[in-house]
């Protein structure tokens, strides 16, 4: 008689257990749906807030919808339907971006050109047959440098908006290269200098990176400025050919610039 009391002791417990415990189930499950529904509410929110930049607009009630109706696997639309309308709307959305991409390049080649035109014309400045502009700023002794010749050098460069990309003076130390290994304008550049020579240059998209890709860290068609000072150079020996400008951390100016 006991033992029979006991298990139906037992059971009672265990089914006031299950049901107490069903409410914050009840609640977790609730939020975890919701926080499910929100989540993909707010991705998708993102995506459609990319397409309205671009033109595009969408039907809010349609969407939903078609939300609600794949939940449920009743779409109105068959796959292959619905697949042709989405490839048209990715075709518009890629046109638009394309066409925009193009005129903000048109744009920055605009201006890196008037900028070079008006630097041109500043007193002290000396146009080479390459279009790179240079201006003395203080000038060196002895002999100058090879295209072969390691370097050794401290330099500031900036892009024609005035913003800094790199200064070796705040790190205490010159930069070391081989020319040949550097962008055309320094390779030419540099080779004007003696040193304890300092230099203002000007280099138009074509003597430094050429970027012409809109996805990059800096604008295409690119022209930028670098004061250069000549500190020393030699002929190179094994191990000391340098890999052009460093960025810092080791990353090539390249590749720094053109956002690798």
């Amino acid at each position: 008689m006991m033992k029979a009391f006991r298990k139906r002791t037992f059971a009672a417990l265990a089914v006031s257990a299950v049901l107490c415990s069903l409410p914050t189930y009840a609640a977790d499950l609730e939020n975890e749906s919701y926080s499910i529904g929100a989540s993909f509410g707010q991705y998708l929110s993102g995506q459609l807030e990319g397409q309205e930049a671009l033109g595009q607009t969408i039907d809010l009630n349609a969407l939903m919808d078609g939300v609600e109706d794949a939940l449920k696997g009743e779409t109105k639309l068959d796959p292959e339907a619905m697949l042709d309308h989405l490839n048209a709307r990715a075709e518009r959305l890629n046109t638009e971006l394309k066409a925009r991409q193009q005129a903000e390049m048109d744009a920055a080649k605009a201006a890196n050109d008037a900028y070079l035109a008006e630097n041109a014309q500043k007193a002290g400045v000396v146009v080479t047959e390459s279009g790179l502009q240079y201006q003395v700023l203080a000038q060196g002794e002895g002999e100058k440098p090879a295209a072969e010749d390691v370097v050794t050098v401290h330099f500031k460069g900036w892009t024609i908006d005035g913003s800094q990309f790199e200064n070796t003076y705040t790190k205490g130390e010159p930069a070391q290269m081989s020319l040949i290994h550097t962008i055309p304008g320094w390779e030419e550049g540099v080779q004007l200098m003696s040193p304890g020579a300092k230099y203002r240059f000007v280099m138009p998209a074509n003597l430094s990176y050429d970027i012409q890709d809109p996805k990059a860290a800096m604008a295409p068609h690119s022209a930028l400025i670098f004061e250069i000072e000549l500190i020393a150079f030699s002929e190179p020996k094994a191990g000391n050919f340098g890999h052009g400008a460093s960025m810092g951390g080791g990353a090539a100016m390249d590749d720094m610039l053109q956002g690798h």
